[in-house]
């Protein structure tokens, strides 16, 4: 089914012998998919694993993910990390018994899900307090908003150079906190492994930047950009998740 939209066309795939010949047999020719204009805020495309074109960078960053994130050996390690994660949100829950407080399953479910992701990339907690993951939520949350938002310029190609709706701006502004945000952590590694003495810690950084030293070549903003990445689809699946998370709580 072929389908008209401004001056872009979509052809829909309707049976599973189609979508079998295009994804599976003829993939490598139709993989690169269209990329919406607000994902090109602060050029954040070329970075991201799920719009940048195949390419010996994109099959680099998918053996990293791979390699040191969703491998079952690494999955093994962190079971400690994840045991601990799970038991400060019990303690959040308890504190909140005690004072009587509304709890919001979103702001601790976003909180404990970062903390895990963030320690297993930067062996720290990204946010320390239902305060900042509020913060840190409602940035990713603006991100998602204006990528879901219509966008006429993605209709009519033609209007991209001014951006109309000012979409793509917005989407670079919000990139950029993220990615100055991973920025900092990853300076202050870099800063701890030129002093004397450092005992390397067992996280996916020193991974990539002892694999970046072996190479002799660091890809500008590579791991910076593969955190925005997965902090940005990890909270999405967060949000399909606790859909009402952000605007109800309840009594304990």
């Amino acid at each position: 089914m072929s389908l008209k939209l401004g001056q872009i066309t979509t052809i829909v795939m309707s049976s599973s012998e189609t979508a079998k010949s295009v994804l599976q047999i003829n993939d490598q020719s139709l993989s690169n998919r269209t990329v919406p204009d607000a994902m090109k805020g602060a050029n954040h495309h070329n970075y991201s694993l799920g719009f940048m074109r195949i390419s010996q960078r994109w099959k680099d960053l998918r053996k990293i993910c791979n390699n040191l994130l969703f491998s079952n050996k690494n999955l093994d390690m962190n079971h400690t990390l994840r045991q601990k994660k799970i038991l400060e949100l019990s303690n959040d829950i308890n504190n909140s018994i005690a004072k009587s407080e509304a709890v919001n399953i979103g702001k601790l479910a976003f909180k404990t899900t970062i903390n895990m992701l963030s320690n297993t990339i930067y062996s720290v907690d990204l946010v320390s307090s239902s305060d900042k993951a509020g913060e840190f939520k409602a940035l990713v949350t603006n991100i998602m908003k204006e990528v879901g938002r219509a966008n006429i310029a993605d209709c009519f190609p033609v209007l991209k150079v001014v951006d109309p709706i000012g979409i793509r701006r917005r989407t670079g502004e919000y990139f950029g906190k993220l990615i100055g945000i991973f920025q900092g952590l990853v300076d202050q590694r870099l800063k701890m492994r030129e002093l004397n003495g450092y005992c390397g810690k067992s996280d996916m950084l020193d991974a990539m930047l002892d694999d970046e030293n072996n190479a002799g070549e660091m890809y500008k903003d590579k791991i910076e950009r593969l955190s925005v990445v997965c902090d940005f689809y990890e909270f999405n699946f967060l949000y399909h998740t606790f859909r009402t998370a952000p605007t109800h709580s309840f009594i304990v």
